[in-house]
């Protein structure tokens, strides 16, 4: 068999039995089931081997594998260690700038893409008989690279961890003990992801939405004919409908990224009437943002990452719990800032509390008083309590079967592989570290970075593991390749973190407003308000939060309770609280065209998403090279949406029109 040969398509009939995550009786109809789509064979005939039930993985994954297709070799070493450096220091480097580049795993498959052909070119075959060029790139060597430089893209929220104890706690652990401390914490991240694979990766029903998107451009860049028998009416071909969008997002997004910002978060009220203190704090971007547009594809996809990939009924509940948490719950102002407050809405300044070795000054810290937050961040803490309670017994009540799985497994992976969308669980493992830990920050640091960061982690290995699982990788070659790719990660985002953090003047203060380092903003907040002031113990002015664990065991009891009685009901069975609890873009893809345009859905959907996101990572580079690094701005006029960029310039302030100061980190 040739290499690639197995991901040529031939028009297949779909059997009845095809699920889908994104089909539903309540909301596609009862006999929704597409007549033809087109499946990943390597014959005209898919009976000798098992095609996925679920469409999405269908349409985009090959069902059969050639063993004998080249993965591991010397270029695809050399191009994922290249790609994997390059990734490493470009996230870290723009993590501490206000303004920091979207980097996407598309970003990176189109790189790679170009590198990979560079190196096709200008590589010898042989070097002192050593064959470094065997022909074309395969598909497996395309998908072992960008498992390998992924690993780079997200910045490290251990590098958070040392950034912090550094800069804001004057605590210097050292190079050696931090690269290892960073080690440490990969290396778990890869022992646990290995042990939950049996669970998270080998079901055919856990898809992970998100890695199809990867798979499906790593496909459509190679094999540009994909459809050699398309019967669809759509007949334009992935790969020019994919340069299409990239090209058309390219050129819009010069708007909202640079000419008329305020077109990333549009308020018409606020533009009206830009002086009130109430529409600027419920119709803002810091506010409740009631009744604004967005025109941003960065702006979409910042908290669902791919909105395409969120089946419909999440997007429901996830609006749903939006409008309860945010709009009705959130009703005082400053309402969703992350930063910590005195009571006369000053920052709250956590070195007037702190004792020489970086421990709490009882003394200092009742003179001071205790730290406010805002009400979106207690709302948001509360909520997640009950997320995390709903989400164990929503699992225990609906899927009795896995009771011994969960014993050994993340409830956060299940609900990323089904919904594409992961559970923050930060809560429990912080309210445990400040009981621990009261009174020591440096201690919580760490300890919170073995738990929510290594969490974190594991989900990212669980994420290229399904990857190299789709793509036909053995797993004796994706092992060695993470802890290579762990150590590459660590060690380039550490040294770049601390070369930053000594040449630049006032990194990371308000003084300086290129170098801001806001992802470090909850990280500190989170610090202070569980191991200082302690804002979420029995005796706090928040301890009604902790109800929120209550709540949420029962709720997935009611909606189980609920679907047992009422059986005839059918919405019953897709009120998930724990997708409710997390909090039109995703009603228009997976409801309308998935129903009405569904030729159009699983030819293009997948390519239409990270078409977008690349598209806008590519305005990113071009704004940063050939703007941004020569300190070129834009000249001023309104669209620029005033010093919030949205053109609400009251919505951080407080009731009384009073905007804190003073900020310290």
């Amino acid at each position: 068999m040739k290499n690639g040969a197995e991901y040529e398509n031939t028009d297949e009939n779909l059997s009845n039995t095809t699920d889908s995550i994104y089909k539903s009786s309540l909301f596609h109809g009862q006999n929704q089931n597409p007549e033809k789509v087109a499946l990943l064979n390597d014959s005209a005939s898919s009976s000798d081997t098992e095609q996925s039930p679920y469409e999405e993985v269908a349409v985009n994954i090959s069902n059969t594998d050639d063993p004998n297709t080249l993965c591991l070799t010397f270029r695809s070493m050399l191009i994922g260690i290249l790609l994997g450096c390059i990734m490493a220091f470009t996230s870290q480097f723009f993590a501490f700038r206000t303004s920091p580049l979207d980097l996407n795993i598309g970003i990176l498959v189109l790189i790679s893409y170009m590198i990979v052909e560079l190196m096709s070119k200008i590589l010898p075959n042989r070097i002192f008989n050593i064959t470094i060029n065997p022909g074309p790139f395969t598909m497996k060597e395309y998908a072992l690279i960008t498992t390998m430089a992924s690993s780079g893209l997200r910045t490290y929220e251990g590098i958070e961890t040392l950034t912090i104890q550094r800069f804001h706690f004057k605590y210097n652990l050292g190079h050696f003990n931090s690269v290892l401390f960073l080690l440490i914490v990969h290396a778990l991240a890869i022992s646990f992801s290995g042990i939950l694979k049996r669970y998270l990766i080998w079901p055919g029903f856990m898809i992970w939405p998100k890695t199809l998107m990867t798979c499906s451009l790593i496909r459509t860049l190679i094999h540009e004919n994909e459809f050699t028998e398309d019967h669809s009416r759509w007949k334009i071909t992935r790969l020019k409908f994919f340069w299409l969008i990239v090209l058309c997002q390219f050129l819009w997004y010069w708007l909202p990224g640079c000419i008329f910002p305020l077109l990333s978060f549009f308020s018409l009220i606020c533009v009206m009437s830009p002086k009130n203190v109430v529409l600027s704090q419920v119709t803002g971007a810091c506010g409740l943002g009631f009744g604004a547009i967005e025109f941003d594809w960065k702006a979409w996809v910042a908290y669902l990452d791919t909105p395409i990939l969120v089946p419909f009924w999440a997007h429901i509940q996830i609006f749903v719990g939006f409008v309860i948490v945010i709009w009705i719950c959130n009703s005082y102002l400053d309402c969703n800032a992350s930063h910590l407050l005195l009571k006369y809405g000053n920052f709250y300044n956590t070195s007037k509390i702190l004792t020489k070795d970086y421990h709490r000054n009882e003394t200092a810290y009742e003179i001071y008083g205790p730290s406010l937050l805002s009400s979106g961040f207690a709302v948001s803490y509360a909520f997640s309590f009950a997320a995390i309670t709903a989400l164990t017994v929503h699992t225990i009540v609906y899927h009795v079967s896995l009771l011994l799985t969960i014993i050994f497994s993340i409830p956060n992976g299940i609900i990323s592989a089904i919904t594409s969308m992961g559970l923050v669980m930060s809560a429990p493992n912080d309210l445990i570290g400040s009981y621990l830990l009261s009174g020591n920050p440096i201690a919580f640091l760490a300890f919170r970075t073995f738990t929510f960061t290594c969490q974190g982690q594991i989900v990212i290995y669980l994420t290229n593991t399904k990857i190299a699982h789709y793509m036909k990788i053995p797993p004796r070659i994706v092992f060695p390749i993470f802890l290579l790719s762990s150590a590459i990660t660590s060690t380039i985002q550490y040294a770049t973190s601390i070369y930053l953090l000594q040449h630049i003047p006032n990194i990371c203060t308000s003084e300086n407003s290129i170098w801001r380092c806001l992802s470090m903003q909850y990280s500190l907040t989170t610090t202070i308000i569980f191991s200082l002031t302690g804002s979420f113990n029995m005796s706090s002015q928040y301890s009604t939060a902790l109800w929120g664990f209550l709540v949420g065991a029962i709720l997935p009891i009611l909606s189980w309770w609920l679907c047992k009685m009422y059986p005839n009901i059918k919405w019953f069975k897709f009120i998930h609280f724990p997708m409710f609890l997390m909090a039109p873009f995703g009603f228009f893809f997976n409801f309308v065209l998935y129903r009405y345009a569904h030729s159009w859905w699983e030819k293009y959907a997948c390519i239409f998403s990270i078409a977008m996101s690349c598209g806008v990572a590519l305005r990113g580079f071009t704004i940063f090279f050939t703007l941004q690094l020569n300190d070129v701005d834009f000249p001023e006029w309104w669209g620029l949406g005033g010093p919030n960029g949205d053109g609400c310039p009251l919505d951080l302030a407080n009731y009384s029109g009073f905007i804190a100061t003073n900020r310290y980190f």
